[in-house]
């Protein structure tokens, strides 16, 4: 509202969780009673009354769009802009597919796949009409995130595939969100996009240059980063570790352990960042109080039956690998290997099946009377939870390990 009261915008979308739909329009007018706002709740923007919709928010003056992330991949931009965004994605792949080293296969065909599902994105543009709504029809000058992380995996082109926590094929949201900043950028040059999120980087350092990529690509032209293996040589540190694989045993992997060139990358970043820190919140926010003012740690002893399972899953590690399907008895349990389909030959599944039985031996067994295994029931006798007490029934969540417990 103070942007357009400034004259430096004229119609601004905002996109927030589903969730959060209703709480941001009543906080918005809350604030702005006065604020003429379309919201695109689930009558409104039902399949039947989207186009409606859409021709609303485009013939009205509206000081705010409120709208949802799944909604908004519905707001068109013209066809033309898109193909030549694509087009020009496909020309660095190509780039880096001559330079990528001959022997390096794998390399090779990652960069291969992505390319071709370039091109098949390109051919179903080229298909399609302009016959909704588009954004540049709807007048929208400024797109505001809230929740922005969800919108971080955002393709790029990169030699270095095999480079752990780096994920160059992205994600279709982060893609939309990212074209439709880049048009808007042409209509209004350094404030198309404005995202807000308390986890700006969630996982891995890569993400630092997506938000890069939204937020100053002509920073990242200037200084001839624009592509993430120049940015990756010039701001972050790889280093070659052993990591502990399901199995028990260790892997040599590469990735990301640190940020280099610091200041400079701080420099380019505040540039287009406002960050808020705890201490900044403290006469805003009031805080829960921890009881008893400090994290208690509560530790429980390990039963046997809890031991037994940790030694089995383990030796799922190269089942995993193998996809091998087959009935095997390991440390005293008799396990049912499987393929694609079975849980067995899942990495996910070897993982989350040993927090499981950290968790309560009755994730896992349908009868298990005896002495408490570990952490919920020292928990509820510590905090009072109401938890299924030991021997009780319960459904059986993990149904390849044989009944002998």
């Amino acid at each position: 509202m103070e942007q357009k009261r400034l004259g430096l915008i004229t119609k601004a979308i905002w996109v927030v969780p589903g969730h959060c739909l209703a709480q941001a329009a009543r906080e918005f007018l809350q604030l702005y009673p006065t604020a003429r706002i379309l919201v695109a709740d689930e009558a409104k923007f039902a399949k039947e009354k989207r186009a409606r919709f859409l021709a609303r928010a485009a013939t009205s003056h509206w000081d705010a769009i409120i709208i949802t992330h799944s909604a908004f991949r519905f707001i068109a931009v013209p066809a033309a802009f898109e193909r030549q965004i694509i087009e020009d994605q496909i020309a660095m792949h190509e780039a880096l597919h001559l330079r990528s080293d001959d022997g390096d296969r794998t390399t090779r065909k990652r960069i291969e796949a992505i390319k071709e599902r370039l091109s098949e994105r390109l051919e179903s543009i080229k298909g399609r009409r302009d016959d909704m709504v588009t954004i540049e029809e709807i007048g929208i000058d400024q797109v505001i995130v809230d929740e922005a992380q969800e919108f971080r995996k955002l393709s790029f082109a990169t030699n270095r595939v095999n480079l752990k926590g780096v994920d160059p094929e992205g994600s279709q949201r982060a893609w939309d969100l990212y074209v439709k900043s880049r048009f808007i950028d042409q209509k209004n040059p350094r404030r198309p996009l404005i995202q807000a999120s308390g986890t700006p980087i969630t996982n891995t350092l890569g993400e630092m240059y997506t938000l890069l990529r939204f937020q100053a690509p002509d920073a990242l032209f200037e200084r001839g980063v624009h592509e993430f293996d120049a940015w990756a040589s010039a701001f972050g540190d790889t280093r070659i570790e052993l990591e502990l694989q399901p199995s028990g045993t260790y892997k040599p992997v590469e990735r990301f352990c640190e940020f280099i060139n610091v200041p400079e990358l701080i420099d380019m970043f505040r540039s287009v960042a406002d960050v808020v820190l705890k201490n900044d919140l403290h006469g805003c926010l009031a805080l829960p109080r921890i009881k008893g003012g400090q994290r208690q740690l509560i530790t429980a002893e390990a039963s046997e039956a809890f031991r037994d399972w940790c030694r089995a899953v383990p030796a799922r590690g190269p089942v995993v690998d193998r996809r091998r399907c087959h009935a095997e008895t390991l440390g005293g349990l008799e396990l049912y290997r499987g393929c694609l389909q079975c849980s067995h030959c899942q990495l996910p599944a070897a993982v989350a099946s040993g927090m499981s039985a950290g968790l309560h031996r009755l994730t896992l067994w349908t009868w298990h009377p005896g002495p408490p295994l570990v952490r919920m029931d020292v928990g509820r006798a510590a905090l009072g939870s109401r938890v299924p007490r030991s021997g009780s029934l319960c459904p059986q969540s993990f149904d390849r390990l044989d009944d002998r417990f």
